[in-house]
């Protein structure tokens, strides 16, 4: 769906380009130290926005403020590039649309609180880098850019969560990174959410294709701030610590990887409840001083599967666990809004029973949106 009156944004904000320009080099040290003194990091994703059978009882996010949960970022969800010129949608809808209208009156409080705020780019549903943001080759196409950038102005988000889960050449996400950077300055976060295996692993991502263990030894990726590990659907080995262990050992600094947990058994495969997960919580925070902090994935529910009547009462939880306590008030919010959520991988198991690799069965159950066939297929191409 294309919006004319969104294709302005481009050429409007393109001259605010030279007042984000930065030299690249100069950034990284910097990074560092920002990326040591705020940990941990609550983060939670919203990709829903309205509540049972009305485009009008809107899901507030001022209850995250309200009942003092301790979040630090939020991230909305998910931003995609259909076509240039600013032909760019948030879920279904241009952002400029009046379902956002709410969303976007509340974006300022959450700042004004200090609450970073950024947007997720691509995820589950496909299309927004191979051939839009990137090249085949890589580079970095202003057509698609340029929308994206002129978006993220106007409405002063503080980040961009990129969730590449198409095939792409390493140089997409290190020109990507780098451009970013260099037009948004060092105070823009950057962040990335590859599967949990990804962190482990040094050959090919489950999705990109691209090694995230290469891409963060490099120049781009150490302009990433931090990674927010997808801890869920088929992609962890072992129990939730020893995968995050795991990534650690491959690496990465615990600053710079937050432990992503699905927010209930409705938004994908892996779900586990807030009992193991505080108790994962405080052994990491005691083996990691500078453990990176968690997210959850994604709001409206977030919970239920736990028994808790409101979506801000999870991530209360998880803030007490990581921050101490906090104040509480009732307010009650749900969803029906229509939203992709992480294909359930009910079939991985069946799949590894026939043979086929863990992380391979998962990758392909969520490329095959649940289709056992389809995934067999994918398998037995690749």
């Amino acid at each position: 769906m294309y919006n004319a009156s969104f294709a302005p944004f481009a050429a409007a904000f393109a001259f605010l380009n030279t007042a984000f320009s930065l030299p690249v080099t100069d950034l990284i040290p910097s990074l560092v130290t920002r990326n040591r003194e705020s940990v941990p990091r609550l983060i939670q994703y919203v990709q829903t926005f309205h509540t049972i059978n009305s485009e009008d009882n809107y899901l507030s996010l001022l209850p995250l403020l309200n009942q003092d949960t301790g979040i630090t970022h939020v991230i909305l969800a998910a931003m995609h590039i259909n076509g240039p010129d600013g032909n760019i949608t948030l879920n279904d809808d241009s952002p400029d649309s009046g379902v956002f209208d709410q969303t976007w009156a509340e974006v300022p409080t959450l700042q004004e609180a200090g609450v970073k705020v950024m947007m997720m780019v691509g995820g589950y549903a496909q299309g927004s880098y191979d051939g839009r943001l990137c090249s085949k080759a890589g580079d970095v196409q202003d057509e698609y850019y340029l929308g994206l950038e002129s978006t993220l102005k106007y409405y002063n988000l503080d980040g961009i969560d990129l969730d590449i889960e198409e095939v792409v050449p390493m140089a997409c996400p290190k020109n990507l990174v780098k451009r970013i950077r260099q037009d948004f300055g060092e105070d823009f976060i950057i962040t990335m959410a590859p599967v949990a295996s990804d962190l482990t692993s040094t050959g090919r991502s489950a999705f990109g294709r691209f090694s995230y263990s290469a891409f963060d030894a490099s120049q781009a990726g150490q302009m990433v701030n931090w990674y927010n590990g997808q801890y869920y659907s088929g992609f962890v080995r072992g129990s939730l610590e020893e995968s995050y262990e795991a990534a650690i050992d491959n690496g990465y600094s615990p600053e710079r990887v937050v432990m992503g947990l699905v927010n209930s058994e409705n938004d994908g495969g892996g779900f586990v409840g807030l009992d193991e997960v505080i108790e994962t919580i405080e052994n990491l925070q005691d083996e990691y001083r500078n453990f990176g902090g968690v997210d959850g994935w994604e709001y409206y529910d977030a919970g239920s599967s736990d028994g808790l009547a409101r979506p801000w009462m999870w991530t209360k939880r998880i803030g007490k666990a990581l921050f101490g306590d906090h104040s509480k008030r009732d307010i009650t919010r749900r969803s029906r809004h229509p939203h992709h959520t992480p294909a359930r991988p009910a079939g991985v198991a069946k799949l590894v029973k026939e043979g086929h690799d863990q992380i391979a069965a998962a990758r392909a159950m969520r490329l095959a949106k649940g289709d056992e066939e389809a995934a067999r297929k994918i398998l037995t191409e690749s």
